[in-house]
């Protein structure tokens, strides 16, 4: 490890010489606000959601952020990406997702916290030999993840019979926390396994249900802690790109694959190099907008692997002009851009390739 560690800082001081065509800002004030604003919403531990390299806000840059604020687990989806965070920080991990049983020897036990949601898992640790906390995950009705409420007697009972497996947590997961009776029956689930566990003799140290949209939407008393995804990232992400190439256009010429745009009058079009492996969707094709110079420039043409073209009209951009491609207006915001691509923010966030380089602002 500490080997990987002097190569990835030569790297990373080598990188930090280059200026990147494309940067990903990401705004510490606004993450930090947006944590405490959870907090204070939910009353409860807020423990941030990181996954997915932190929703595309980069990994290791939302775990340096979020080192001025006090929390008991980054939740994360694999072990590779708690080994990421250790680079830059010793954070306490709580992980989601799957973990095949031939690799539970090589897990530090000591900084991880495993969800289980299957009774073969908990066999499998005790098997181990060795000291693990666990959250135990009930399925309330997603009916994806987590052991079903019949099954949870037995799952405690051998919990109960082994002397290195920790029940620390009992957790579920809302579906659809604007559906207010699929979320009260979700609930009532839940109360019911938190009856189950404490009338087997059980006292888990947390309880928690809620993600971002569930905060003031669920009333379990015994509820301590709350996992914070996309609240967290909420207006702190940031993608600009520069000008490449510029040049004017004919009437009557087509641009990019396909041709799928056709100009109607002389124009100027930029390059920008941002396509499709960066993260900007296809969907996004003729529909999406860019910032310029405070003004808004449409995509024309099919979006390309590595770049899209845009319509600067009667303008002439200048080389290595910056470009905004996602800011925070609403013309060119992540949930405009999931609205035209007919999806959720959620996945806009997470397709932002880790090619791109994070800056903290």
């Amino acid at each position: 490890m500490m080997i990987r560690n002097w190569i990835d800082k030569i790297i990373g001081n080598w990188e930090r010489k280059l200026l990147p065509v494309n940067r990903i800002e990401i705004d510490a004030k606004k993450i930090l606000r947006n944590f405490d604003e959870a907090k204070k919403r939910s009353g409860m531990e807020i423990w941030p959601v990181l996954k997915a390299n932190a929703y595309g806000g980069g990994l290791e840059q939302v775990t340096k952020i979020l080192k001025t604020r006090k929390y008991r687990y980054a939740v994360v989806d694999s072990y590779y990406e708690a080994l990421r965070i250790w680079r830059v920080s010793r954070q306490k991990i709580l992980l989601i997702g799957p973990l095949q049983p031939s690799n539970y020897s090589k897990i530090n036990w000591k900084r991880v916290t495993l969800m289980v949601s299957d009774i073969s898992q908990i066999w499998d640790l005790i098997t181990l030999g060795k000291k693990v906390k666990i959250h135990l995950k009930i399925n309330t009705g997603m009916n994806r993840q987590g052991i079903e409420i019949g099954e949870l007697s037995e799952a405690l009972k051998v919990i109960a019979g082994s002397e290195h497996v920790e029940l620390e947590g009992l957790m579920s997961h809302l579906a659809d926390t604007e559906d207010s009776e699929w979320t009260k029956s979700q609930e009532e689930k839940f109360v019911e396994a938190i009856d189950i566990v404490k009338r087997t003799g059980f006292k888990p140290k947390y309880y928690h249900l809620a993600a971002s949209g569930g905060i003031g939407k669920v009333a379990i008393k015994e509820l301590n802690a709350v996992r914070v995804g996309i609240d967290l990232y909420k207006g702190a992400i940031r993608l600009v790109s520069k000008m490449v190439k510029v040049r004017q256009v004919a009437v009557g010429e087509r641009i990019s694959y396909s041709g799928t745009y056709k100009f109607k009058k002389e124009s100027w079009v930029g390059v920008v190099p941002v396509g499709y492996y960066e993260g900007l969707d296809r969907r996004l094709s003729n529909r999406g907008l860019v910032k310029y110079n405070g003004e808004f420039c449409p995509m024309v043409g099919n979006i390309c692997m590595n770049m899209c073209l845009v319509n600067f009209g009667e303008i002439k951009p200048n080389l290595y002009d910056e470009v905004e491609v996602i800011g925070q207006s609403n013309q060119n915001s992540i949930e405009e851009m999931a609205k035209i691509m007919g999806t959720i923010p959620y996945e806009v966030m997470a397709k932002l390739s880790s090619s791109i380089r994070r800056e903290i602002i």
